[in-house]
Parts: C-alpha cells; structure tokens; sequence
C-alpha cells in the first residue's frame, strides 16, 4: 500500500489530498479514513488538527483552481501528459503555451480520425474489376476484384469461374 512520506513535503500532499474530500459529502468520516490510509505514521492529535485547519479554511480556498495547483505540486507538462492530469495546469507553461498545445494536440487529433476514416473507406473500396469472357456467348465469365487493404501490402484476388 503506498503512503505519503513522513517529511514536510508528506503533509503538504496529503492536505492537498483532503481539500476536495473535505467539501464532498461525508467528510467528517472520510477525512480521517484517508489520514489513516495515506498517512498511518501520522499521530490522532496532529490529524485531528489537520482537519480542523481545513475546515476552518473558507469553501474557496478549499478549490483550487488547475493553475494554483499545478503550481503547487509542481507538476510539468511531461509528467502531465504521461500521467493524464488533465484536470491540473503544468507549472512550467503559460497560457499562450497551453493555448498553442492545445492547438497541436487538435490537429494531431484530427489527422489520426481522417486516416482511420480513410481506412475504413478503402477497406472495402472496389480498385479494379475486370470483366473477361472466352469465345461464345456465356462460355466462361470471369470476374477478378482486387480490394484495396490498408493494412495489407498485397491484392486480394477474387475470381469466380
């Protein structure tokens, strides 16, 4: 089971841990449990003092916005990404930066959907169809239909006799 370090950097998380927990329903039963499951080094008297500190913080103190706290987890924007943190702003990128990311993964976004629509399309898109008869009305008919697979490198013949 992971816990927060006994270290100042400890509790500091774990206070960020209890802010939303604390406006959420039941929080009376469900800040001591997360004390008890993230911080068990943590002595009655301190955690009890700990959530008295939180509850005395105003409503709007207690939710923060993405940008205060990646500022104050100090998250980056790689970590952010390799860990979905969608809800909480990098610390190390502005605004315009955000702005300019956003646009980029958009973009890359929309290109993956056209070719993965293209795909589809040409999966069962009909390339060439030739159709052959010997000498003599109805002797042989042959019909040969290549498809077009994007994953495969070759034809698929059908012939029917």
């Amino acid at each position: 089971m992971a816990c927060s370090p006994h270290d100042d950097a400890g509790r500091e998380y774990l206070m960020e841990l209890l802010l939303p927990i604390s406006v959420g329903p039941n929080a009376a039963d469900k800040m001591p449990n997360a004390i008890e499951v993230w911080a068990p080094w943590m002595q009655q008297k301190e955690a009890g003092a700990l959530i008295d500190q939180i509850n005395l913080m105003p409503i709007y103190q207690r939710k923060p916005t993405a940008q205060v706290l990646g500022e104050r987890l100090r998250v980056t924007n790689g970590e952010r990404e390799r860990l979905r943190l969608w809800t909480i702003a990098p610390c190390d990128m502005g605004q315009r930066g955000m702005a300019w990311w956003r646009r980029l993964k958009d973009s890359e976004r929309k290109h993956r959907l056209r070719q993965l629509r293209q795909a589809a399309s040409n999966t069962f898109r009909v390339a060439k169809a030739e159709f052959t008869s010997s000498s003599g009305p109805f002797s042989s008919l042959r019909t040969s239909i290549s498809l077009v697979r994007p994953s495969l490198s070759d034809e698929c013949q059908l012939s029917i006799l």
